[in-house]
């Protein structure tokens, strides 16, 4: 169950093709993200996988491939994030 939320403890990104993760908090760190935005920051999530960071990543695990047979579009309008 897919869920638009903010960051949590615990959540983390697939980062290439073999599966590696990093923590959100880690992420968000070295991409230089501001400290007042990273609470604000809307993230697209399947428990503590976190699939998109509006604005910067998708997870490796959820990008198109030639496999791909589904694909969810998903837009964020308005609100005040300003990054």
């Amino acid at each position: 169950s897919l869920v638009l939320r903010t960051r949590r403890t615990g959540d983390y990104l697939i980062i290439n093709r073999q599966g590696n993760r990093k923590t959100l908090k880690e992420y968000l760190i070295e991409e230089k993200i501001p400290k007042s935005l990273r609470d604000r920051l809307p993230v697209l999530a399947d428990g503590n996988h976190i699939l998109w960071v509006a604005g910067h990543r998708i997870s490796e695990h959820y990008k198109i491939d030639e496999q791909t047979k589904t694909i969810l579009e998903v837009q964020i309008t308005g609100g005040t994030y300003d990054g």
